[in-house]
């Protein structure tokens, strides 16, 4: 079994940076500012949480499929990205630009598993992948979440990156319900099948964010021009969860200890 390779970052790609950064400013609490190598017209935001980056806000760049909406996506971390890019192919996936250097930042790809969920690697230009922050604290990417045609598209990411399966729950229509740990402290994430209500939708990583309480969160989403699409309900665990989505379109979760 590989090593595990963990989620090391996150991006939004929107239509309005400025405009997302002060919504998720707001919900989450994110100091945002502009990244000093932002070029070639693609402006750049991070996030922090405290004084540590964690996600960042770009424009839409102009080579995107026409149509594409505003959009999540998670770096996961690798010593060789050409290398990992390449396991990837063999495995049943594919490379969809990459990979390729990023001034002061590392080498990156975007790819995509075998039913074509897209997530990126990432080869950071330092020789260690930081920590990531804790779990519950506010502004953090507490759990990654596989929605697939068929629940067994998790067994790519395990072999490809080391991840164990931890616990598996019957989610009826859902099929089984089965988390993953990306490292070797905690449980990071868990893989569905897809639902009705998801018909028509691509395979995606739905990503959650650390709150301190759920209701008041709910309740910036929807003054800060956001939706609510789901919850906020109690999870297994005891934690709360929400999902909706930015003024701008882009899909993402919530998650707290707390109502």
């Amino acid at each position: 079994m590989a090593a595990k390779k963990d989620w090391i970052w996150y991006e939004l790609m929107t239509s309005d940076p400025k405009g997302a950064a002060k919504f998720y400013s707001d919900v989450v609490g994110w100091k945002v500012e502009p990244f000093p190598g932002s070029a070639n017209g693609t402006e750049y935001l991070v996030g922090s949480v405290g004084d540590r980056g964690v996600v960042g806000i770009m424009s839409m760049p102009p080579t995107v499929p026409p149509g594409m909406p505003p959009n999540w996506t998670g770096y996961i971390h690798t010593q060789n990205c050409d290398e990992t890019a390449k396991a990837v192919t063999e495995a049943g996936g594919s490379v969809k630009f990459g990979p390729l250097d990023l001034p002061d930042v590392g080498r990156i790809a975007a790819v995509a598993d075998p039913e074509g969920g897209v997530f990126n690697l990432l080869q950071p230009g330092r020789t260690d992948a930081p920590p990531r922050p804790e779990s519950w604290v506010a502004g953090s990417v507490s759990w990654c979440e596989l929605h697939s045609n068929d629940e067994k598209n998790l067994d790519f990411y395990v072999k490809q990156f080391g991840w164990d399966k931890v616990n598996a729950m019957d989610m009826g229509e859902h099929g089984v319900y089965q988390t993953f740990t990306s490292n070797d402290s905690r449980e990071t994430g868990g893989s569905l099948r897809k639902g009705p209500h998801e018909k028509g939708m691509p395979t995606y990583w739905l990503y959650y964010i650390s709150v301190d309480g759920i209701d008041a969160a709910v309740g910036r989403i929807n003054g800060g021009g956001g939706s609510v699409l789901m919850g906020p309900h109690e999870v297994p665990g005891g934690t709360w969860v929400a999902i909706g989505k930015d003024p701008q379109g882009a899909l993402f979760a919530l998650h707290s200890q707390t109502r």
